[in-house]
């Protein structure tokens, strides 16, 4: 499961993880292990969670069973129990802690970092992962040094600080990264930031690579890379919308019926690719798994595409309601481009009604700085009196409420709400 570059049978034994049964009453190491073959193999379901957390609480942390603990923790992940996996990835690093090993403290720490990019929290993610990074050196890793400089380069280029992934990108791999699991997620994490850096194609190069490593070791399920999703995503930056498509829908049958994050994923991909008028089905039914499984961002994304569909349909109140919530969630997670896009969207959907007061929730499709001066504003303050509040000039405050007033769909001050977010918690 691991290293599937080193064995030239398919990953996972013939039939599943039942061939282990026997081995596995005996040796729970077996169970957990089986169970994420499975997983990687078929794709995962309530017998290998079951299986999983059954291996966990039989065995106990030790140099003999670390490694077991990490792919049944891994069946958790994915299988989207985040808040469990969280939960058992959090009892590990303090059994780590009280063993005082370091190595294990990293690579359960990295573990989390990858459970929390799951969440929608790459704050979060990143500083576990500088802290496995910071346990243990980056040359001491070997091919799991794939793991947190992965976690480590989606987390920065979710929150929009590309110097700081592509200083991690330059940190020397070993070869034999790319034989193993470790290295699809790296593949990924690069391909993304290639993506969000506006370089389509060296991002599809690295879809394309992950996605034939995934398929010759029989690894093709989307919960554990979705690179048919990225790679449709890059081809339609490019302007290939068929070829776009096309993978989006093989990504969708492949997730399958089932709720999961892997289907909201490919359903959004899918509403992306495929025609205008047909978007808001598959978007509405992604927001909805997105929001059960626990992916905060990927929920927030998921709600501006919504809100863009429901403008080009005319409903814009649904559409506001839908970015207040979109920008909530992207502004709490850090990602700070993600955020910008939606600020942005939001000056383009006129406010629904006659006029009267704009919505005091309205005030989360503003910056922090446009907040404070549309809070002081509508409590009656002038263009000088907040200028001197927020030691910015008269003019800078006249820019601040051009831009408030687009965004709020209003003409005047009195039109601004007069009670919403205090001051003190604008930013």
């Amino acid at each position: 499961t691991t290293y599937p570059g080193s064995v030239r049978r398919p990953p996972g034994p013939p039939g599943g993880r039942r061939w282990a049964a026997g081995r596995a009453q005996d040796d729970p190491r077996v169970l957990g292990a089986a169970a994420l073959a499975h997983v990687l193999a078929h794709g995962p379901d309530d017998e290998a969670v079951a299986d999983a957390e059954a291996a966990m609480r039989a065995m106990r942390l030790s140099k003999s069973t670390q490694e077991w603990i990490v792919c049944a923790t891994s069946v958790l992940e994915f299988a989207d129990r985040l808040e469990a996996v969280a939960n058992w990835c959090d009892h590990w690093l303090e059994q780590a802690r009280t063993r005082r090993v370091p190595l294990w403290e990293a690579e359960f720490a990295s573990l989390r970092a990858r459970v929390a990019l799951r969440q929608g929290d790459p704050l979060q993610a990143r500083r576990l992962a500088q802290a496995a990074l910071a346990q243990v050196p980056a040359e001491s890793w070997g091919v799991c040094i794939g793991g947190p400089l992965s976690n480590l380069v989606q987390a920065a280029t979710r929150t929009g600080d590309y110097d700081a992934a592509s200083e991690y990108l330059e940190v020397p791999v070993p070869a034999g990264l790319f034989r193993s699991r470790f290295g699809l997620y790296f593949l990924h994490a690069r391909g993304r930031y290639h993506l969000e850096t506006g370089r389509p194609y060296a991002a599809l190069d690295d879809f394309a690579t992950c996605g034939a490593l995934m398929q010759a070791w029989r690894f093709d399920q989307p919960t554990l890379v979705p690179w048919r999703s990225e790679a449709a995503r890059a081809h339609l930056a490019v302007g290939d919308r068929e070829r776009a498509y096309e993978l989006a829908r093989q990504e969708l049958d492949l997730a399958g019926e089932r709720p999961s994050r892997a289907r909201g994923i490919a359903l959004r991909t899918v509403a992306a690719c495929g025609p205008d008028d047909g978007r808001l089905e598959p978007l509405t039914e992604a927001v909805a798994l997105l929001r059960g499984c626990g992916d905060r961002l990927e929920l927030a994304g998921a709600l501006g595409e919504l809100a863009h569909a429901r403008t080009a349909a005319g409903n814009t109140g649904q559409a506001r309601q839908e970015l207040r919530s979109a920008l909530r969630l992207a502004e709490a997670a850090g990602a700070v481009p993600l955020a910008r896009a939606l600020a942005a969207q939001a000056e383009g959907v006129p406010r629904g009604g006659s006029g009267g007061r704009a919505h005091p929730a309205d005030l989360y499709l503003l910056s922090g700085a446009e907040r404070r001066v549309a809070v002081l504003a509508a409590l009656g303050q002038t263009n000088r009196e907040i200028a001197r509040r927020l030691a910015v000039t008269p003019s800078t405050v006249e820019q601040h409420l051009t831009r408030v007033f687009r965004k709020l769909g209003v003409r005047t001050r009195q039109e601004l709400p007069t009670h919403g977010i205090p001051l003190d918690g604008a930013d």
